[in-house]
């Protein structure tokens, strides 16, 4: 069940991109397949470990164009590296964690605009690292089509969100859990001062 919940969390941050449903003729026990009505491009997750799933989108002639790695355990997931086909088509560009949080946090959905608002940001980051990632990123996006950013940034975008989501979730849960504890505690405190005073409840 917890590794269904996996694939499920996973596939969300991709439907956004399609009108993407579960292809059962072409899905395994370990694969699940989306394909769309609207197009032929296909969605593969893939369990390739006990926790880790990537994810393989195709465009419409069955090539595949981007991968993304995640590592699961339990309900949570890291995404580790996305990797993205270049606009000639002769090579893969990989997007470190890194580089992932730099066009998380900088990010636009226009590629330009990224690459523009980066550059100009550059010289005042502080930390070093930020700027090499920055720069990295930079150059990366400059190497792939405004189409495979647009689905890079979504799909970044959607995995914040649910993690927003199921945070306050968690957040709720406890403070509801924390309430009824209490309650419950307040309420044998009450019956016990009756019984001490005698009181037939």
């Amino acid at each position: 069940m917890q590794k269904d919940k996996q694939m499920d969390i996973i596939a969300d941050y991709y439907m956004a991109l399609g009108k993407y449903s579960p292809n059962e003729k072409y899905s395994e026990s370990n694969v699940r397949v989306y394909t769309s009505p609207d197009s032929d491009c296909w969605l593969v997750l893939e369990r390739k470990g006990e926790n880790a799933i990537q994810a393989r989108m195709t465009d419409e002639t069955g090539k595949i164009i981007s991968w993304d790695n995640y590592e699961v355990m339990n309900v949570a997931v890291k995404q580790i590296e996305a990797i993205r086909v270049s606009v000639s088509g002769r090579s893969e560009i990989l997007f470190t964690p890194a580089e992932l949080r730099v066009i998380e946090r900088y990010g636009d959905l226009d590629r330009n605009t990224t690459r523009g608002k980066l550059d100009i940001l550059l010289e005042r980051f502080k930390d070093d690292g930020t700027k090499k990632s920055a720069q990295a990123v930079i150059d990366k996006l400059g190497r792939i089509s405004d189409k495979s950013y647009a689905d890079l940034y979504s799909v970044r975008q959607r995995k914040m969100e649910n993690e927003k989501e199921f945070s306050m979730e968690n957040r709720f849960k406890v403070a509801r859990e924390k309430a009824e504890k209490h309650n419950a505690e307040v309420k044998n405190l009450v019956v016990e001062r009756r019984k001490g005073k005698g009181i037939v409840l």
